[in-house]
């Protein structure tokens, strides 16, 4: 069988802690819009009503949204195993949840009465993206239920278009309420002012203070805040845009869309930036009378260096002739008025082999790069050679800065942003023969990610008791091994593992049989056949929440070139990473003969 080359890509959620994907056999126990369950056979006939009456009936609870040991509104006991069959007219005023509002119009609809209630995915409709864009008028039929302390009709909802999506959005904006973004939290900035629960609001000049997050929260600041230490944070729940120079940390953006909240947590839902869609829920604005520690605060956003890798590898396997220069792009302007950024390439005090030479910093009308020089000829004896540089970035304002000697220069450090990122370097003139590397917040050189859904990309990452380790919540999803690796025959492949109760809040004693996950090692040649497959044991979640090693012998056909992990299994439970080893499983010697 021969290994695919594009693995399938993802990425996960958080509250405003946590991340979680979607896509698996397990629902989404963080997201505050995730399908709840129903139980009855035989659904009652449709009841057309108003939002506020189908609240009144067929709920109990005062706060939607509170959340206390658990969620206080819920469906009255006598509709759980009823399924209220509800229609509902109004507006649909919000999409949410990208993946969901893509396909399946996931968002909310605003009755006459201006009350809005979540509807979550459609049932199949080829017209359902047609018919369905914000300000449109849709008679929607589904089953009524509660999830995480909000009303919301489930899947599989059906509808009638009463009146087309407009041409202009003025009548639309004129339902979101301007509030000021602090109103929404308690005092203390922790927790949820109910009274917001699930109204629509506008939240002007906010800006976008991290990466787009299309399965998680994607952070805003206000602007008045930006700079604070305490500066509030509000996420908007699985953005998705089209259009990364309007998308980028530092910009500024007005908010349009619906409160809701997981675990006493505010979130906002918000229509997606889509080529479907006319209307936005997070626009672009511009940012008029900024202060220069705002400017710099933005600007050093804007040129992060997250996307700078920590390790370089050049590979000289196949001839020193054949090796490239590596090139790393880096920021050369920024949309802030009046703001520059520089670079500049050093040797840090552990730069190892590393020489000035190794990296030097390219200019073109078009682009700014990091270059990562390759050698000219090949070390004799043969061997690896590594070593360390250091690049160091500085935003500042143009009147104090013309050109990257006057950015360093610079002393007053009101004047300026700077970012340092070492980065470990590899000119590989031999295939590598084992890999250890620990996994903290990202994913190392030497390994890559394997989503279980293409939608989600990018990776997920533990909290708490698992702060920094990869985070497998799905089935399929797993890592494989990237680089030119020559592992021969026999390896022992070790990962540093713990197995938790994907709900956090339950105790997780090991004996319980139904937390457990199972993964599926594979084995590769370099030509990418399959040389070896097996699985690990049931790996069970333990109450102490410990990491410990999770040992698998492979033993190949032929020389192993990658190896790959994926979950096979996931019983009511989540996979955390926190190191990878591969190394030459040593030779058991042979038993000596006794003598005559």
């Amino acid at each position: 069988m021969k290994k695919s080359l594009i693995p399938a890509m993802l990425l996960s959620l958080v509250t405003l802690s946590g991340l979680v994907g979607c896509g698996g056999k397990k629902p989404s126990s963080t997201s505050s819009t995730a399908p709840a369950p129903t139980t009855s056979t035989t659904p009652a006939p449709a009841e057309e009503t108003t939002v506020k009456e189908l609240i009144a009936k067929y709920f109990n609870g005062e706060k939607i949204g509170e959340y206390t040991t658990d969620y206080t509104f819920d469906l009255k006991d006598e509709y759980k195993t009823k399924n209220p069959q509800v229609t509902v007219t109004g507006t649909y005023v919000s999409g949410a949840e990208w993946s969901y509002y893509e396909t399946k119009r996931s968002g909310y609809i605003r009755d006459d009465n201006g009350d809005i209630l979540f509807i979550h995915t459609a049932e199949e409709n080829t017209n359902l993206q047609t018919d369905i864009k914000v300000g449109a008028k849709i008679k929607v039929t589904g089953t009524l239920t509660a999830y995480h302390g909000y009303p919301q009709i489930n899947s599989g909802w059906t509808y009638e278009l009463v009146e087309k999506a407009p041409e202009t959005y003025n009548t639309v904006l004129s339902y979101y309420t301007e509030t000021d973004p602090a109103s929404l939290f308690t005092a203390d900035k922790k927790g949820m002012n109910l009274d917001k629960a699930k109204t629509l609001v506008a939240l002007k000049n906010m800006v976008l203070v991290s990466a787009v997050d299309q399965s998680g929260l994607t952070y805003f600041t206000p602007l008045s805040e930006v700079g604070k230490a305490d500066a509030l944070r509000i996420g908007v729940y699985r953005f998705h845009h089209e259009d990364p120079k309007a998308y980028m940390a530092g910009n500024v953006f007005n908010i349009y869309g619906a409160v809701t909240s997981y675990k006493g947590s505010v979130q906002i839902h918000a229509t997606a930036h889509s080529s479907q869609d006319k209307f936005t829920g997070v626009q672009s604005v511009a940012a008029d009378a900024l202060t220069l520690e705002q400017k710099l605060v933005l600007s050093d956003l804007q040129a992060n260096m997250d996307s700078v890798p920590s390790k370089v590898t050049i590979d000289y396997t196949n001839g020193v002739d054949k090796a490239k220069d590596e090139l790393i792009t880096v920021k050369k302007s920024l949309t802030i008025d009046g703001m520059k950024v520089f670079y500049k390439v050093t040797l840090p005090s552990d730069a190892g082999e590393a020489q000035d030479d190794w990296a030097t910093i390219e200019e073109t009308p078009l682009n700014r790069s990091l270059k990562i020089v390759k050698a000219t000829e090949a070390p004799n004896p043969l061997k690896n050679v590594t070593g360390k540089i250091q690049l160091s970035r500085r935003v500042c304002a143009a009147t104090d800065c013309a050109d990257a000697d006057a950015a360093f220069a610079l002393t007053d450090t009101t004047k300026y942003k700077e970012e340092t990122k070492t980065i470990n370097v590899v000119h590989m003139f031999q295939k590598l023969t084992t890999l250890q590397v620990a996994i903290n917040g990202s994913i190392p050189e030497g390994l890559s990610y394997i989503t279980n859904n293409s939608k989600y990309p990018n990776p997920s990452w533990g909290k708490d008791d698992y702060a920094g380790a990869l985070k497998l919540a799905y089935e399929t999803g797993g890592f494989e091994t990237d680089g030119a690796f020559d592992f021969t025959t026999k390896v022992t492949l070790k990962i540093n593992l713990a197995v938790a109760a994907y709900d956090k809040d339950t105790s997780s004693p090991a004996a319980e049989g139904d937390r457990h996950a199972v993964l599926a090692i594979t084995a590769y040649d370099a030509a990418g056949n399959e040389v070896y497959t097996t699985e690990s044991n049931e790996l069970y979640d333990t109450a102490n929440k410990a990491f410990r090693d999770e040992t698998i012998k492979i033993a190949a056909t032929a020389n192993v070139a990658s190896v790959k992990v994926l979950v096979k299994t996931l019983e009511n439970s989540t996979v955390y990473v926190k190191s990878v080893e591969i190394t030459p499983t040593p030779e058991t010697p042979a038993p000596e003969t006794p003598a005559a």
